[in-house]
């Protein structure tokens, strides 16, 4: 399982950066995935479009991602965009415990 924390503006800077660790990341024997978003500020839809392709990736290989710490606002993007399958659990820090369930 890997947790991964992002923080600060998802804007068009350091996509590139970004999208090449996580993919590396992604590329590893590792299954199932907590992102901590406690910390992101801002997110634009090419960040969304890149956590669908996660989610797609994740899938394939029959895993499971959590996202925690989501603002209101980001869960509402995250519902409209339709990261709210079976796949993916939106969670508050208060229910982290639940994290560790829904990932084994």
């Amino acid at each position: 399982m890997a947790l991964v924390a992002l923080r600060g503006l998802f804007d068009t800077s350091g996509r590139e950066e970004l999208v090449q660790t996580i993919s590396d990341l992604l590329s590893e024997d590792i299954s199932h995935y907590a992102f901590d978003l406690s910390e992101v500020k801002t997110i634009n839809s090419q960040y969304l479009r890149f956590f669908i392709k996660i989610v797609a990736w994740v899938r394939g290989k029959s895993g499971r991602i959590v996202f925690f710490e989501l603002s209101q606002r980001f869960k509402t993007a995250f519902e409209v965009i339709g990261l709210g399958s079976e796949y993916i659990s939106i969670v508050d820090a208060n229910n982290l415990e639940k994290v560790w369930v829904l990932l084994i």
